[in-house]
């Protein structure tokens, strides 16, 4: 297969990640579990590189409530005595070492956000591009019913974790609809890490320039 023989897409750490979080109204998302697995093409196969996971202990504006454990079985008093996401994402950013990287994840746009906005704390995650499952799925199953990650695994039927909404059963499933997808693409007419971006990329905002205000 091309694709999965192609120089740069072999040449690249691609890191699969996944935040749950709280959204308390008039505020951004926040962090309260991150997780991820860092993957090269390896041969025929494979291989992971490291992982990372924590809980973190969101801000003061923005406490888990009811509603939110409902959605990710995640409590307060789970996140009482564990550290700030600015420590967190610290301590991630520090296993992103040299060469080329790309962050993946089902809908980029959380994930991209949060580390815009932590982009002090972690440099290197902020500024690598991403690439979006939801984008290469809908170029690559096109006959899908649906794109949400539910609806994946069972059209594709990856393996199902035992618990979702977590961060990392939520990231080992998305490790898996990613090496699925890529070993379909070829068929798709996708040839190279070139084209992958071009269908499912998305530009890390903190590389972006700023644009001062006029007033």
């Amino acid at each position: 297969m091309k694709l999965l023989r192609d120089a740069a897409l072999v040449g690249t750490t691609f890191v699969v990640l996944d935040f749950e979080g709280n959204t308390p109204r008039g505020y951004s998302p926040e962090p309260v579990e991150v997780a991820a697995v860092a993957v090269r093409r390896d041969g025929d196969s494979w291989r992971r590189v490291w992982s990372f996971e924590s809980l973190i202990k969101p801000p003061p504006h923005a406490p888990v409530t009811g509603f939110d454990t409902a959605q990710h079985g995640i409590t307060a008093a789970m996140l009482k005595d564990r550290p700030d996401a600015a420590t967190v994402l610290a301590q991630f950013d520090t296993l992103v070492g040299d060469g080329p990287h790309l962050l993946v994840a089902h809908n980029t746009t959380v994930e991209g956000g949060i580390l815009f906005r932590y982009q002090d704390h972690c440099p290197k995650l902020a500024s690598t591009h991403l690439l979006d499952t939801v984008k290469l799925a809908r170029a690559v199953v096109p006959q899908a019913p649906g794109y949400a990650l539910e609806a994946l695994i069972d059209h594709l039927a990856l393996p199902r974790p035992a618990v979702r909404h977590r961060a990392m059963p939520d990231v080992e499933v998305t490790v898996a609809l990613f090496e699925h997808l890529l070993a379909s693409a070829d068929a798709r007419g996708l040839r190279d890490l070139v084209d992958v971006v071009r269908v499912c990329g998305a530009t890390a905002k903190a590389t972006l320039p700023v644009q001062d205000s006029i007033f």
